[in-house]
């Protein structure tokens, strides 16, 4: 089951060459307009977009953080920290197919005026959403990655 969730995560990877408090620092000084961070323990962080990304960001007060990614630090030696670059599985998705499976008995039975084309809507929706919030995430990706490398 995890090998196939990983299938639908982003990871990545960077060094950042310094020691583990120089790291902290440069975090402080590049989270900007574009992401923050927030350490969960003292070798994860978190890294959240401060864009709006999605409906549910941008109608008030959001109900989720949006485009996030997560960073484990590792300590190569005093100088060089390694940073292994992951998102989580996107569970908003799978919303997606919840009234699919409610819809398909009642088209295959025939005794409704739902047409078939609903069992091609529902995925290419999924589709469709998981292209913007992979692209978005490589996006954060990238502006958190140049932000170390200054």
């Amino acid at each position: 089951m995890r090998d196939l969730l990983n299938i639908f995560t982003l990871q990545d990877e960077i060094s950042f060459y310094g020691t583990l408090s120089e790291l902290d620092e440069r975090l402080k000084l590049g989270e900007n307009k574009y992401f923050r961070t927030k350490w969960i323990n003292e070798n994860e962080l978190k890294f959240v977009a401060n864009r709006p990304a999605g409906i549910f960001m941008s109608i008030g007060r959001p109900i989720t953080e949006g485009i996030k990614g997560y960073a484990t630090v590792t300590s190569k030696n005093q100088k060089e920290q390694h940073l292994a670059l992951k998102t989580k599985f996107r569970w908003e998705l799978i919303l997606v197919f919840v009234p699919l499976i409610f819809l398909i008995p009642e088209i295959i039975v025939g005794n409704t005026n739902i047409k078939s084309w609903v069992l091609i809507f529902f995925p290419l929706i999924t589709l469709y959403f998981g292209f913007v919030f992979r692209l978005q995430e490589k996006s954060l990706f990238e502006v958190f990655k140049k932000s170390l490398v200054k």
